[in-house]
């Protein structure tokens, strides 16, 4: 059961997150105007990469080994403690190249306060150590606190950003969002454990699985934002804003769904410790038909409603981006498949680390030389094709390198009852678009019209993932 409430809090969490940015792009996208859209976008990208570097991507790494030892406090203390360090030494080395590259690239200089201003995220990324509130399973308090300062950040867009030029404060607005719980966190974490900087860092341990899990993660940030960066480097900041708008949309959609997966690396890990497979294959194909039951659907609607997403939620001046967003929810739906559910749930917690790193080199590689190809062509679309393309590599390889004692069961009742639903989703979204002109209305009453048609669809076929939901989030009325 506290699987089921984790996996509820962190649900929780990562829609507020979501939330946030649904509420306040409509507002931004017209503000602000493509164009600076696009230069913090820009600024994002370049961040991005030295905050990977900063911190070693030792988030997967910390929350796994701090679970197997929350029991012992001097031992959790200790080896928090040592990964913390660790981390404070990256962080200052990637501040020195961040600063050198401000100094030393014309087109990166071009946006030094913004990149400045972005880059406190880093700070707060290494301070907050929020990997240890994940290994203790404390999921509540991470999901109340995000919360509270993702509506804070709301109220101080609303009242501080109102023009094009006021983009520097949404940046800072931004940095509060992410960095803002991760302050209150140095706080909070002390009635688990004191952190504290020791310059006995224990390499010998730490830096194989470490540098694996960090390799692996820079591969994943490449791939998540080279297309963005090159975009930044080639083109307009107009397109990149449009760009980074159908970006931000099918990654919304990917975080909530993956979220579900995320909280069973802790308890998945400790299974494979037991060599415990038919739990673990229980456990997997429980998950994968919730995976489905919400991806299908959510990749369809938003490939055919594209260009009315984009209308209602950013304006008229980002439907360009439409055929974009239309490719990259293809590579939303492989992801969730290839790097959240093979790559998170399979491969890294049986051990697989160097697996699961090759196979993201391996497509970060081979995003990096396509987009350099594809996109002084094609543009965005060129960007979004080779997502698809590279999040299919990395699919195709975890499906190869996982355990053969992971046998996933397939249950062609469930998928047949999703792909009905599907086949509903499209009907009504395909009416409502031939019948209607007006955008919000068509959007209002696809989405509305599919979930009801699909979630009876779902119940006519006794789903269960559907079942599942019901039984344990609405028991009182699923029962009557």
């Amino acid at each position: 059961m506290s699987n089921v409430k984790n996996a509820f809090y962190n649900t929780l969490k990562t829609i507020s997150t979501v939330v946030f940015p649904l509420i306040t792009v409509p507002y931004i996208s017209r503000i602000l105007t493509s164009e600076n859209v696009g230069k913090v976008n820009f600024a994002n990208s370049i961040i991005s990469y030295f905050t990977l570097f900063a911190s070693l991507g030792v988030s997967t790494y910390a929350m796994r080994e701090c679970s197997k030892i929350k029991g012992d406090q001097k031992q959790l203390e200790k080896v928090s403690s040592e990964i913390f360090s660790i981390n404070i030494i990256t962080m200052l080395f990637s501040y020195i190249g961040l600063i050198y590259l401000v100094l030393y690239s014309n087109k990166v200089g071009q946006y030094n306060l913004l990149i400045f201003i972005l880059s406190m995220n880093i700070v707060g990324g290494i301070v907050g150590t929020e990997w240890l509130n994940m290994a203790i399973g404390d999921f509540k308090y991470i999901a109340m606190r995000t919360i509270i300062i993702q509506f804070i950040s709301l109220l101080l867009l609303f009242l501080l950003v109102h023009k094009p030029a006021d983009y520097l404060i949404y940046a800072v607005i931004l940095v509060f969002s992410s960095s803002g719980a991760q302050i209150i966190n140095i706080f909070y974490r002390r009635r688990y454990c004191h952190i504290k900087f020791t310059f006995s860092l224990n390499l010998s341990r730490h830096f194989k699985p470490i540098i694996l899990l960090f390799s692996l993660l820079l591969a994943q940030t490449i791939q998540a934002n080279i297309d963005i960066t090159v975009l930044g480097f080639v083109r307009t900041d107009s397109e990149v804003g449009m760009y980074s708008m159908s970006v931000k949309l099918y990654t919304t959609v990917e975080k909530v769904i993956s979220s579900i997966a995320f909280v069973l690396i802790p308890e998945i890990s400790g299974l494979y410790a037991k060599r415990d497979f038919d739990q673990i294959n229980k456990l997997l194909s429980k998950t994968l038909n919730i995976i489905n039951v919400f991806s299908f659907p959510m990749m369809l609607g938003l490939a055919l409603l594209s260009n009315e997403i984009l209308t209602v939620i950013c304006g008229n001046d980002y439907t360009s981006a439409a055929m974009s967003l239309s490719i990259l929810t293809i590579a939303m739906f492989i992801n969730l498949y290839g790097g959240s559910f093979w790559g998170n749930l399979v491969l890294l917690p049986g051990g697989r680390e160097a697996q699961f790193m090759i196979a993201c080199c391996v497509s970060a590689a081979f995003n990096f030389i396509s987009n350099c190809f594809f996109i002084p062509r094609w543009g965005m679309n060129g960007a979004a094709f080779t997502t698809v393309i590279s999040m299919a590599i990395v699919f195709t390889l975890c499906n190869i390198r996982s355990d053969k004692n992971i046998k996933i069961h397939i249950n062609k009742k469930n998928n047949l009852s999703i792909l009905f639903g599907g086949f509903s989703v499209t009907v009504i979204c395909l009416i409502f678009k031939y019948w209607l002109s007006n955008k919000v209305l068509i959007l209002v009453f696809s989405v509305v019209t599919s979930c009801i048609i699909y979630i009876i669809v779902l119940l006519i076929f006794q789903n269960e993932a559907l079942k599942f939901i019901f039984e344990k989030f609405l028991g009182r009325f699923y029962r009557r």
